[in-house]
């Protein structure tokens, strides 16, 4: 069997599958953030560890051996940890508000020019870890020292799982801290905001496992030696249980924030309002947030004929049938609805992987 894990922005989830991808059982457990000022959100760690810990333990009722584990998350959200692992602080959360002065710096930084060839944004906002990374270099300027490590939340629940904080390039190359461009931490960018490139997790390919759990995942209910995959940003992971990859359909997401996905050959051209990076299997993709409503903007933006490819609709909205024609209608084709979500596609990378691993 296998054990998804989605570590999204308002819940951590969890499901076990089997191997053809049959859900078995499922949890969730709600997330509580805090807010020491109006525009800051911040997620304690004990919060991480139980939520973590409440969700594997639902879905894991009644499961039988675990064959791999698989995570997808959110991005950008962080914090500091000590030589030992420790968390220095709470995490801060993509929601946080506070580094608004720090993305308009790095914006007019000319060491990060070319900020929309290396990352997968057209240029830094609030919400990026790097943009929050050098608000924090100022509002809390003792936090960081040489010994310390800068951990986004995937990684750190995989090092609380195997003990190394392993980070896939999907989710590292929106943080505005990793290149595209060299497949490599950015240099640049970790000298606007002051970290080295010891300081950060290493680095693996997408859909790939660069670990296995070791004892340290007893505490949360599971096995050592069970090899953890890295499934990306929740998007991504959403994408893959839908087969775009195969298929070549256009995937629209009506889930907390609604977005059109798109997956293809070659990496997409940076422009304003596309978010583009890593797909499995050595492909790229494309993504526009789609804004009051205007989907036909969001699939004009990423030069998508929908009258030309196959559309799917997923996430809440997908279940109501006047929402779905209203789509239909804006788009001028028809669109399905499809039962696909970021747990699925975690566990279809872990499955692809398991049957690769029984091929070789």
């Amino acid at each position: 069997m296998i054990l998804a894990i989605d570590l999204g922005s308002t819940s951590f989830k969890a499901a076990v599958f089997d191997r053809e991808l049959q859900r078995l059982g499922a949890g969730a457990c709600d997330l509580s953030y805090l807010h020491p000022t109006d525009d800051a959100s911040e997620l304690a760690v004990d919060v991480v560890h139980d939520s973590l810990t409440a969700a594997v333990a639902d879905a894991m009722v009644g499961a039988g051996d675990i064959s791999a584990i698989g995570i997808t998350a959110q991005a950008q959200t962080f914090t500091v940890c000590d030589a030992d692992g420790r968390a220095k602080r709470p995490f801060i959360s993509w929601l946080d508000g506070r580094a608004t002065d720090a993305a308009v710096a790095l914006a007019a930084d000319e060491r990060l020019a070319d900020f929309a060839g290396h990352t997968s944004f057209a240029s830094p906002s609030p919400a990026m870890q790097v943009s929050l990374l050098a608000w924090l270099r100022e509002a809390e300027p003792d936090l960081l020292v040489e010994t310390d490590t800068v951990t986004q939340l995937s990684p750190y629940v995989v090092g609380l799982l195997s003990g190394a904080p392993w980070m896939d390039e999907n989710l590292a190359a929106m943080s505005g801290l990793y290149s595209m461009k060299t497949g490599d931490w950015w240099e640049p960018a970790l000298e606007a905001c002051g970290v080295r490139r010891e300081q950060l997790p290493r680095l693996c390919r997408l859909g790939t496992s660069p670990c296995r759990t070791d004892e340290r995942a007893v505490a949360f209910g599971l096995e050592p030696d069970v090899p953890i995959v890295l499934a990306g940003n929740d998007q991504t992971a959403g994408a893959y249980g839908a087969a775009v990859h195969a298929t070549g359909a256009l995937l629209i997401t009506l889930g907390t924030s609604e977005v059109v996905y798109t997956c293809c050959d070659a990496m997409p051209a940076p422009a304003p309002g596309v978010i583009r990076g890593v797909y499995p299997d050595r492909k790229y993709y494309g993504l526009v947030v789609i804004k009051n409503g205007e989907v036909g903007k969001a699939v004009e933006a990423l030069g998508t004929d929908p009258t030309r490819t196959e559309v799917l609709v997923a996430g809440g909205g997908s279940r109501s049938p006047e929402r779905v024609r209203q789509l239909a209608d804006a788009l001028g084709t028809e669109v399905t609805p499809t039962d696909t979500d970021p747990l699925l596609g975690a566990a279809g990378m872990c499955e692809d992987l398991l049957a690769q691993d029984a091929g070789s």
